[in-house]
């Protein structure tokens, strides 16, 4: 069975939506038999969305200023043949919101025209 489990120290019980945004960034992944530490050094905003992404890991997540993780989720990504970082899916929302679509974009990762 894999959780997820802080590294990080707990936000107060009312802390604002960005700070919850924090977690997001020190996360580690456990389970039987792998452990992840996701460093999420690139991370951006765009529109109402906060987006960060582990370039070596080629994954990372998307989380909205007001809604949190109720409007977020995570990105997977694979690195193509020239190089460049492309998406390859989500989860977490139905269909991806136009900016985090945009912001990926704006920030050099290949988004193609089927996650609109």
């Amino acid at each position: 069975m894999l959780s997820l489990q802080d590294t990080t120290d707990s936000c107060p019980a009312d802390s604002q939506s960005s700070n919850r945004s924090v977690l997001w960034r020190k996360r580690q992944l456990k389970g039987n038999f792998m452990s992840k530490d996701y460093d999420f050094s690139n991370t951006f905003n765009s529109g109402k969305y906060e987006i960060g992404v582990d370039d070596q890991a080629l994954y990372g997540y998307f989380e909205h200023e007001d809604y949190g993780d109720n409007s977020g989720g995570g990105l997977w990504f694979e690195r193509t043949e020239d190089g460049r970082i492309q998406l390859t899916d989500y989860d977490g929302t139905f269909a991806l919101p136009k900016d985090v679509c945009d912001g990926l974009r704006l920030n050099s990762y290949v988004v193609s025209k089927d996650f609109e």
